[in-house]
């Protein structure tokens, strides 16, 4: 099965969350898709402190309707220890009228469960190890337990820089190889 668009960007806003130890910036796929030409505004941030009254303030100002989203990204380069403000932007990221949010981090213990409940897009590239468990633990529930996950994963990483993507976004979650490459969709056995 191929998926031609790549993660697609809905009326409703994505959620997606990139869980990497390396600079995503030196993946092209990955870095092709934040830059996409779909998008006017692509913020990125390495210090959220203040982040969430910055953005109130500005879909405050834009005005509009409040439902509208702006074409606008909001990149949040790995996630603070404490993120009480990020949990709160990843909860109203709608009304904020952000298009897509995305989250960077290198240890996913730092994702918090409201921040996982409301991902509709994960990556998962070369993660270390001991990260992968805990990944595959608490995503292995959509695709029959932690080690069929596994199995999964293997099938989506073929090469260097392949990485495995998963989607919420449409009934069953789905697992595939860089967006191209259907693997798994969830309720599957491998």
């Amino acid at each position: 099965m191929k998926n031609k668009s790549g993660p697609f960007i809905n009326e409703n806003g994505n959620f997606l969350l990139i869980i990497t130890p390396h600079n995503i910036w030196t993946n092209p796929i990955i870095n092709n898709l934040i830059n996409i030409k779909l998008f006017n505004d692509i913020q990125i941030y390495k210090d959220t402190s203040g982040l969430l009254d910055n953005l109130r303030g500005a879909a405050i100002s834009e005005g509009v309707d409040g439902i509208t989203l702006h074409k606008k990204v909001v990149v949040i380069d790995n996630i603070p220890k404490k993120a009480e403000d990020l949990c709160s932007i990843c909860g109203s990221y709608r009304n904020l009228r952000i298009s897509l949010l995305v989250l960077i981090t290198n240890k996913y213990k730092r994702v918090t469960n409201p921040m996982r409940h409301r991902v509709s897009d994960i990556i998962i590239w070369q993660p270390k190890n001991k990260e992968l468990s805990k990944i595959a633990k608490y995503y292995g529930k959509y695709f029959y337990g932690k080690d069929n996950w596994m199995k999964i994963y293997k099938r989506c990483i073929v090469k260097k820089d392949d990485f495995c993507y998963m989607s919420f976004q449409q009934g069953l979650p789905t697992m595939s190889r860089n967006f191209d490459e259907v693997i798994a969709i969830g309720g599957e056995r491998i």
